[in-house]
């Protein structure tokens, strides 16, 4: 009898920068993630509606229009998800948000290792099982 393989987990990715949207996208995909591609977070809820898929993490840049009101959306009919944001040395955190983990948007003209990136990625999926409560930078 075969073995069933566990599910893939679902991260949700909600950025304006399209190539780090699909950037981000194929690295989780990488590490074995199904993804979700999504603008702005009213494009993200609409999406999740659609698809009717649960959510395991989402990945979001905090200074998005509507950020706090997407994630209690999404929560109300996925239940628990870790949150991720992705920030500019210059971004505040919003404590409405609650974030896991912050990774870090690379600079302009900053070189980027997809290994690295992977490496961060894999740290991300670890934390979403051994959450300790404090928020880490990545």
């Amino acid at each position: 009898m075969l073995k069933e393989s566990p599910p893939q987990p679902t991260v949700l990715i909600v950025d304006r920068d399209l190539g780090l949207l699909f950037w981000l996208g194929a690295i989780f995909t990488k590490a074995g993630c199904r993804t979700i591609p999504a603008f702005d977070c009213g494009q993200a809820v609409s999406l999740m509606r659609k698809l009717g898929v649960q959510l395991a993490l989402v990945v979001v840049s905090p200074e998005l229009v509507e950020v706090a009101w997407m994630i209690r959306t999404l929560r109300l009919s996925n239940g628990h998800f870790s949150v991720v944001t992705i920030a500019d040395d210059d971004t505040d955190a919003d404590s409405t948000i609650q974030a896991k983990m912050t990774l870090k948007r690379p600079r302009v003209g900053e070189s980027i290792s997809g290994e690295d990136w992977l490496d961060r990625v894999q740290e991300v999926l670890r934390l979403r099982y051994t959450y300790t409560g404090t928020e880490r930078n990545v």
